[in-house]
């Protein structure tokens, strides 16, 4: 068995970071995509005429409602 040679396991090592920072990158990207989402679902709730209706798909202990016209959890 041949082991590697010092340029091949110093190509790995730098796939390696490379990998690592463009995970770090798309994290950053999905935390930002989060925020967005949230903010819209704020802006729907607050603003909406909701028509509440019992979500009886639920599982909860407490009566959870779902607007029929944005869709969101009242």
């Amino acid at each position: 068995m041949m082991g590697l040679s010092f340029e091949q396991i110093n190509d790995i090592k730098e796939e390696i970071d490379t990998m690592y920072s463009l995970m770090y990158q798309l994290e950053n990207q999905v935390q930002i995509v989060r925020q967005i989402i949230n903010k819209k679902k704020d802006y729907l709730i607050n603003n909406c005429n909701h028509n509440k209706q019992i979500d009886y798909n639920s599982c909860s202990e407490h009566t959870e409602y779902k607007c029929t016209i944005c869709g969101m959890y009242l």
